[in-house]
């Protein structure tokens, strides 16, 4: 004897009279599911966010997506996923430290260097400085001070800093806003 659905007792009888769907309804609204998730898939969610949006297992979705030919799903790349209006707030609006702003994504400082290039978010001014400073910092000689204009926001960290690459000691002493007298303490820095 068959399982036709027919009978009271089949378990199939009582699947069909419990859903309000025909057995094609579910299956077009499981397929309409599986596309919206396979769109939150390739915008960035993982399995496991899915799933616990839909009440699934992250198993159960993966097995879906290969049910219906998704098995090789094309995300973006991690980095890529950032969102670039809050990164460029969070570098250059607030001037958070890239530790900073990777604590508040919750990801590594690679990734937040990798998404700054990614969306092409210019590097710092203090970056472009460090360079244009060592290079005047080797050409003092002992002694000898000179005036230099910084608009850095932390300007002792950025000469100090040059000073270093430089191989150099200095000295740094505020004139006034924006200026400073450098005075070079040292050949090498030991």
């Amino acid at each position: 004897m068959g399982v036709t659905g027919n009978d009271k007792d089949s378990p199939l009888y009582h699947y069909r009279s419990a859903s309000p769907f025909s057995i094609d309804q579910e299956l077009v609204a499981k397929k309409a599911e599986t596309l919206e998730m396979t769109e939150l898939y390739k915008n960035g969610m993982t399995l496991q966010e899915i799933g616990d949006q839909y009440g699934i297992s992250r198993q159960t979705i993966s097995r879906r997506f290969k049910d219906m030919g998704f098995a090789h799903l094309e995300r973006l790349p991690k980095y890529a996923r950032i969102d670039k209006d809050r990164l460029e707030d969070l570098y250059a609006g607030e001037r958070l430290s890239i530790s900073k702003i990777s604590e508040a994504f919750r990801v590594t400082s690679n990734l937040i260097y990798q998404a700054l290039n990614f969306h092409k978010i210019p590097k710092r001014s203090s970056i472009k400085l460090n360079g244009k400073y060592v290079d005047l910092l080797r050409q003092l000689e002992v002694s000898e001070k000179i005036e230099v204009d910084s608009d850095a926001k932390k300007p002792y960290v950025v000469l100090h800093r040059s000073a270093k690459r430089a191989g150099v000691k200095i000295s740094v002493r505020k004139l006034e806003r924006g200026k400073f007298l450098i005075t070079r303490i040292s050949k090498k820095e030991e």
